[in-house]
């Protein structure tokens, strides 16, 4: 990188100058704000409910959520995977859109528990 100096004259009766140095083709970045995308997952069962989301399917985080309560999760991405196990070591597995909420249920028609979106 080379520097270049600008003499500044202090006035037109000094002959002193000041020397600053600037960057040849220098880049300004502005930084844009982090979008977050909030996932909210309400619990309608009447127990505790392990479910796991993640980004790419393959590394997933898991969570707790006590019955008749709500949980936001906070991501940069404005989709996530969703999966909840049964009872029969089976998965339910969705692709949830960030800013809605959903709903953790047992659907009968399924046996089993569920994700309904609002």
């Amino acid at each position: 990188m080379q520097n270049y100096f600008l003499p500044i004259f202090i006035s037109a009766m000094a002959v002193s100058s000041f020397v600053i140095p600037i960057r040849k083709n220098a880049v300004t970045r502005t930084l844009s704000p982090k979008l977050e995308y909030l996932y909210t997952i309400g619990n309608g069962t009447d127990r505790a409910i392990n479910f796991y989301m993640s980004t790419d399917s393959i590394n997933w985080q898991q969570f707790t959520l006590e019955n008749n309560f709500q949980k936001k999760i906070s991501y940069p991405q404005e989709t996530m995977f969703f999966k909840i196990y049964s009872s029969h070591a089976d998965f339910l597995c969705y692709n949830i859109t960030g800013n809605t909420v959903y709903k953790i249920y047992y659907n009968p028609a399924i046996n089993r528990f569920d994700l309904l979106k609002y």
